[in-house]
């Protein structure tokens, strides 16, 4: 029998992560109250360009870099969290997302391989509700610390996996 492969759109969060990474390998803090997803999107090999307007078309193209990713969740990110929290982020290439210059979000790509399917693992962290952060990340904010609000985990989760559903066209 061959290598299993999830299905596209396959979301997987959790409350807390014990080896949570960034890019290069880099620890990424992840303590209750925060929002901690993956999800998986189109095949990887797909050849063919298509319009970057849109996450989807940029993951079908065969143009894609896994650099490139990140940075456009995080534009489309952007847009959703000052729609729905009236902030103001910045997108700070390749991966973060910061207001203030504090890090409020964190976007990590792979490309993963199994048998013939190839595919796009793209994990997002969000500060939701933490009020303290550890003193070796003293520049990370949280929505809770901005807005001064605590906010339901589970309903900024739906929302935001419906956000990137509309993305990604899963």
């Amino acid at each position: 029998m061959g290598p299993h492969v999830f299905p596209k759109g396959l979301g997987i969060s959790a409350d807390v992560q014990t080896a949570g990474r960034g890019q290069f390998e880099r620890k990424w803090v992840s303590p209750p109250g925060g929002v901690y997803f993956s999800f998986l999107s189109f095949d990887a090999g797909t050849k063919g360009r298509q319009p970057l307007e849109k996450p989807s078309a940029l993951l079908r193209s065969s143009a894609a870099q896994q650099s490139d990713i990140p940075y456009i969740i995080g534009l489309k990110l952007q847009s959703w969290l000052s729609q729905n929290f009236q902030i103001d982020p910045h997108v700070k290439p390749p991966n973060d997302l910061l207001v203030n210059g504090k890090k409020l979000c964190g976007i990590l790509v792979e490309k993963v391989s199994r048998g013939d399917a190839s595919f796009w693992v793209v994990g997002i962290g969000l500060n939701l509700n933490q009020q303290v952060f550890p003193d070796f990340l003293p520049e990370a904010t949280s929505l809770s610390l901005l807005s001064g609000k605590t906010y339901d985990k589970y309903t900024i989760i739906e929302g935001l996996i419906e956000e990137c559903a509309r993305w990604f066209e899963v």
